[in-house]
């Protein structure tokens, strides 16, 4: 039987098919056939050169054994004190690891006398062979440090000898709240090296410290708020005087005379407050300030002007609104912005021009001018009486 058009056409369909099938691919471009800014992004010899990385993040990192650490060495005490029931001497052998702080071999004192003796009432330490008492303070930073950070404390001794002496009450509890006096004692970086770990952060500095460098830093800050007062004032120049042609109302290669600004000191700002404490907020208290800072006497004009008082007043009241005074670059003693906050109360948080004025707007009775406010104005005469009948 003769084949149909019909069933040609699945032949000649599967036919096509099966040449699409064994159709060649085209080739990926050479790095030379790609534009320039492709050239090492894409293509099949880019693919080739870059490396294989799967193995390598597949395979976990070995851990370092810089870092892995063995048994501590230890370093044996000898606690030497005198047993409060009896007038014998006893003594306690401990083992510490060479990481163990003040605080620690407290604790441990404690254990070994099954409580009898607690930390607080503790004063341990150390003396040389010139009789001199160095003591194993737990209080500051870590715990007081290590134990062989010490003086008289030796790492590789047999045993190292500590004397424990128990505090009264009322002393242990005096001695609880007052400061460390001396800094925390730490060991050089070598000996952190050694132990596989990094060295501690340096300890902060004790209450006398911290006073001390405090009031060094006043004093530079006052000597050098002094030199800032008292160095020569040049006057600015113009356009005209800095390159020789005409100024604005100034004739050729003259110079105007300009004021240098200088910083506020704090003893000028301790002016304004207290004569706003003593008068109040008044119409012309800015002027008055102005008088009471004094005048140059190379001059003959104020120190300051009436203007450099308010812009001064304008800035301690933004300074007391702040909640971050230590981030000003010119910080403002917390005293002064007390005062400020207490002055801006007393006021109403009102200025001299509104002071001097009436809740209606009107000004308020000057002094010495004989003006009378419509609050204390008298009261009309009366109408003359009509003449009898």
């Amino acid at each position: 039987m003769p084949k149909t058009r019909k069933d040609k056409a699945p032949a000649a369909a599967a036919a096509s098919s099966g040449a699409g099938n064994k159709k060649k691919q085209p080739a990926a471009p050479s790095q030379e056939e790609l534009p320039p800014k492709k050239r090492q992004r894409g293509g099949a010899a880019a693919a080739a050169e870059k490396p294989d990385n799967s193995a390598a993040a597949a395979s976990p990192a070995k851990p370092s054994a810089q870092g892995a650490k063995g048994p501590l060495p230890t370093v044996s005490i000898v606690v030497l004190y005198r047993d409060e029931n009896s007038s014998s001497e006893t003594k306690v052998t401990l083992s510490i690891d060479v990481l163990a702080t003040v605080a620690d071999l407290k604790r441990l004192i404690m254990v070994q006398t099954l409580g009898s003796l607690t930390p607080e009432r503790m004063k341990l330490y150390t003396t040389d062979r010139f009789g001199n008492n160095t003591e194993l303070d737990e209080r500051g930073g870590n715990g007081g440090g290590l134990v062989v950070a010490y003086k008289g404390i030796d790492r590789d001794g047999k045993e190292n000898k500590l004397t424990l002496e128990m505090l009264g009450n009322a002393e242990a509890g005096q001695r609880f709240v007052q400061n460390r006096t001396t800094l925390v004692p730490i060991m050089p970086k070598e000996f952190y090296q050694g132990l596989g770990m990094p060295p501690p952060p340096p300890p902060a500095p004790s209450g006398q410290a911290v006073a001390n460098e405090l009031a060094a830093n006043a004093a530079a800050n006052a000597q050098f708020r002094k030199a800032i007062k008292n160095r020569p004032k040049t006057p600015r120049k113009t356009r005209g005087g800095a390159s020789g042609g005409a100024g604005a109302g100034a004739g050729e290669g003259e110079a105007r005379s300009v004021p240098m600004y200088s910083p506020w000191g704090e003893d000028e700002t301790r002016v304004i407050i207290d004569y706003l404490q003593r008068k109040g907020m008044h119409n012309g208290c800015w002027a008055s300030i102005s008088k009471e800072l004094g005048t140059d006497p190379t001059e003959g004009k104020p120190v300051r002007t009436g203007v450099q008082v308010k812009d001064r007043w304008r800035n301690l009241c933004l300074a007391a609104d702040r909640t971050d005074t230590k981030k000003m670059r010119h910080p403002v003693a917390e005293d002064i912005l007390v005062s400020v906050r207490s002055i801006r109360t007393l006021a109403n948080g009102k200025t001299p021009r509104q002071v001097g004025k009436l809740d209606d707007g009107t000004p308020k009775e000057s002094k010495g001018k004989g003006k009378a406010s419509a609050s204390t104005a008298a009261p009309p005469a009366a109408p003359p009486a009509p003449p009898p009948s």
